[in-house]
């Protein structure tokens, strides 16, 4: 308890408005942006909350449309995909299949989850037109993009707030060692003063 009272009496000795009669201009002014970076930070995690919630209603009204304007419809598969080219590379495989849209067929690759079985019916999506879709995200891949949309918000607000203090760091010890080398400068050419 007794270190914990020297680190916070220690900080506060290090504030920007301390009457600590050593602190240079350059001390009160990195201080000062760590104050202000830190407010940054904690003002970051409610506006990353309002990206991610901003996003996860998008995509969810995306997701609505996609569900209004398309519709499931059955296919029958008609086999692999033509090439290896052609198949997919994530966890869906890619075969021709064949379905109907008023009854007009159509065929065309569409992706499959699980065994390709040459007559297995799938319900697929299709647009307007008839032609094969993506289904809708579901209400799980909505919040993940969300949540993905809010950390990177906040990663890139926090990494920003770093390089700040860092390059004020930097400025500052560069402002210090300038102002040391002028007083090593003087060091003997003052009245007073005798390197002998």
């Amino acid at each position: 308890m007794a270190d914990m009272n020297i680190s916070v009496a220690r900080l506060w000795r290090l504030a920007p408005w301390s009457g600590n009669p050593l602190m240079r201009p350059s001390d009160r002014l990195e201080s000062l942006s760590i104050l202000f970076v830190a407010l940054v930070l904690a003002m970051l995690v409610p506006l990353a909350g309002a990206v991610g919630t901003s996003t996860y209603s998008g995509l969810s009204d995306a997701s609505r449309q996609v569900s209004q304007t398309n519709r499931q419809v059955p296919a029958v598969l008609l086999g692999d995909a033509p090439s290896p080219q052609a198949r997919g590379t994530g966890m869906y495989d890619r075969a021709r299949a064949e379905w109907s849209v008023d009854g007009t067929p159509r065929t065309g690759l569409i992706h499959v989850d699980g065994e390709i079985q040459v007559g297995r019916t799938v319900d697929i999506w299709i647009d307007p037109e008839g032609n094969y879709t993506e289904a809708p995200s579901t209400g799980a891949e909505n919040a993940f993009g969300a949540v993905g949309a809010a950390l990177m918000f906040w990663a890139f607000g926090s990494a920003g707030c770093v390089l700040v203090l860092l390059a004020v760091h930097s400025l500052a010890n560069r402002y210090r060692l300038r102002c040391w080398q002028r007083e090593w400068d003087t060091v003997g050419q003052t009245r007073g003063w005798s390197l002998n």
